[in-house]
């Protein structure tokens, strides 16, 4: 819908003093540092036909039940056939389902009412948008940080998650990436943009994107005044830049964040020099950091890192290893740079 992609900053700025200051108090009861704020946690919502995930604030008024996980769904067989482009070769025939543990302020509830337009208690919300054969689990911690801190958080699983079977390229990653990278990307912008909608019908305001590997591209495509984070989003050189950056990025702040150990954005036929020049080009006002001893994949909760090695099965030697303080201190840095810029 073409209000979808008006929805961004502008009209956060012309919130009644009342409802800024509802908003506020919900931040205050929640705050960064706080660990009593119950969270809610909600797989009601589906988009595009597959269920995505939700947190709901801190103070948001739900009790849920207790949550003893998230069930994270690993597809081998789609990862195979995605990469190697052959659809009969595969490591499972169905996808494992796997309990990734979550903290004991977290509850399981059904969708929270959330009050009315005459009584806000939420105003911010972001949507978090994850990479190629990734999940909708990859920035929990990010969600549960933003949670706390009163936002209503969506992440979607996009049709090339890892989470379910279908959607798999024929031609495997390349062929995903650009014989068919178009159709796809327009895809993920318009679930994103369903997204946007089901929090603006929550009664949100003031909305934030972000997204990591192929998540970040979305972010950074999709039109309208959006605060935005780019998390090491970034396509080879053979693909114009301008494709993925649009010129909507410039009217709303935006961190661009890539680690200079990153195992796909500075290794050929990228490089860190790329990036930055990419980053000067098309968004000049972004904030930028490009911290040492960061990759592509430690960025991630390591709640789902930690468990590709067993889920990889005889590949589980290529899997990355989980890092929990650089996701921590990544986690942190997004989470605060959205708490600080989109507006509520």
């Amino acid at each position: 819908p073409r209000s979808s992609r008006r929805m961004g900053t502008r009209g956060c700025a012309k919130l009644g003093g009342g409802r800024r200051a509802a908003a506020a108090a919900v931040r205050a009861a929640a705050g960064p540092e706080s660990a009593d704020g119950v969270v809610i946690y909600s797989e009601d919502l589906a988009l595009d036909g597959r269920p995505a995930s939700v947190w709901y604030p801190a103070a948001s008024g739900g009790e849920g039940s207790p949550l003893s996980g998230y069930r994270y769904v690993f597809s081998a067989r789609k990862l195979c056939s995605s990469v190697l482009g052959l659809p009969g070769f595969a490591l499972g025939e169905k996808p494992e389902t796997v309990t990734l543990p979550v903290a004991v302020n977290l509850r399981l509830g059904p969708a929270v009412a959330l009050p009315s337009s005459a009584e806000p208690r939420c105003l911010r919300g972001v949507v978090l948008a994850h990479g190629l054969l990734c999940s909708r689990f990859d920035l929990a911690h990010v969600a549960e940080a933003l949670a706390r801190r009163g936002f209503l958080v969506v992440a979607p699983e996009m049709p090339d998650s890892i989470g379910h079977p279908g959607g798999a390229s024929p031609l495997g990653a390349l062929g995903e990436l650009f014989l068919q990278r178009a159709d796809g990307e327009a895809s993920r912008r318009r679930i994103v943009e369903e997204a946007i909608v089901w929090l603006r019908g929550q009664g949100v305001v003031g909305i934030g994107l972000a997204g990591h590997s192929r998540g970040g591209v979305t972010a950074s495509q999709l039109e309208g005044e959006f605060c935005r984070v780019n998390l090491a989003g970034f396509q080879p050189p053979q693909v114009e830049a301008g494709e993925y950056f649009s010129p909507s990025v410039r009217r709303a702040p935006m961190l661009v964040v890539c680690g200079r150990e990153d195992e796909v954005c500075t290794r050929p036929p990228m490089s860190l020099d790329y990036v930055q020049q990419t980053v000067r080009e098309h968004a000049p006002h972004a904030e930028t950091w490009y911290p040492e001893g960061v990759g592509h994949f430690n960025v991630l909760d390591p709640r789902v890192i930690s468990r590709w090695k067993d889920l990889l099965g005889p590949f589980g030697g290529l899997a990355p290893a989980a890092d929990p303080s650089v996701a921590k201190q990544v986690g942190d840095r997004i989470a605060d740079f959205l708490d600080k810029h989109v507006p509520g």
